[in-house]
């Protein structure tokens, strides 16, 4: 059984993962939020938009935001496991394989997250691209 040790490279590079990724997830959040907060503002250019058509596009928001919350808790918890498991035993008797097949889960259940995200962006923006241009018709 290898043992797997950690160098400064790998944690660097690590870090940097986490910070892009909470920085995407800002993004996303924000992102989702404003839109909708901007359809339902008064005296706004989206107020002529029919409030069925609004409510639609808000919908495809929330969704994209109640993914990158889902993802959220779900890294807080993998990670909180991750946490516990280090206080009981060092660190290094992870295996390779414990990681490899960790990662591969965890890889797997962001990347779906994430592009639930960006298919309800865009499913959202496409259908707000249809009503404004059906307005100026």
């Amino acid at each position: 059984m290898s043992k797997l040790v950690s160098t400064p490279y790998d944690e660097s590079i690590f870090a940097q993962y986490v910070r892009h990724a909470d920085i995407l997830r800002t993004w996303f959040v924000a992102y989702g939020v404003g839109g909708i907060v901007l359809f339902f503002a008064k005296d706004t250019a989206f107020t002529s938009i029919p409030k069925d058509v609004r409510l639609y596009i808000s919908e495809w928001f929330m969704i994209a935001v109640a993914a990158q919350v889902v993802l959220a808790f779900f890294n807080k918890v993998y990670n909180f496991h991750l946490y516990q498991k280090s206080l009981i035993k060092p660190k290094t008797v992870l295996t390779e394989k414990d990681v490899r097949n960790n990662s591969r889960y965890f890889y797997f259940v962001d990347v779906l997250l994430d592009v639930v995200t960006v298919v309800s962006f865009a499913m959202a923006s496409f259908s707000l691209f249809l009503a404004i241009r059906s307005m100026a018709a």
